[in-house]
């Protein structure tokens, strides 16, 4: 066995609009790297939240999104890839005296992502390869 390290890095940046207080849509960019190689491009959402107690809440959100992937130069062409996204959770916002606290929100849920890399170029054939990536998200909202 050969030992390798590798890190990931992902950068969301996304403009929201209400529809509804618990309603909204978003239009974003999407950059995601691993083993030299980025796939990058804009993505489109659908977010929505219900209250269910005093500060406690529930939202969820769903997301595609069209990527391209570069490499460090180990293949010379770009592909496409297909985004996709979903994430449940719990929500408490904070309350009380102190203002500092008033605007921010703490959420804690599940969230599954897909980038499929169409048609891959490998040994004899090409091939649609699937990067997944899931688990607990933990998060914290600020309003200003």
């Amino acid at each position: 066995l050969i030992p390798f390290t590798n890190s990931r890095s992902e950068t969301d940046l996304n403009i929201l609009y209400y529809f509804l207080p618990s309603l909204s849509a978003s239009l974003g960019y999407k950059e995601a790297k691993w083993f030299g190689v980025k796939n990058s491009g804009p993505t489109v959402a659908l977010s929505a939240s219900a209250a269910l107690a005093s500060g406690v809440g529930m939202y969820g959100t769903i997301g595609v999104g069209k990527l391209t992937l570069k490499t460090d130069g180990w293949l010379s062409q770009n592909l496409d890839a297909d985004y996709s996204l979903g994430e449940v959770g719990l929500s408490y916002s904070f309350g009380g005296p102190i203002d500092i606290f008033k605007g921010m929100t703490v959420t804690g849920g599940y969230r599954f992502q897909k980038i499929k890399l169409k048609d891959f170029p490998m040994t004899n054939n090409v091939r649609d390869v699937n990067d997944i990536t899931s688990g607990m998200t933990l998060g914290l909202i600020a309003r200003f």
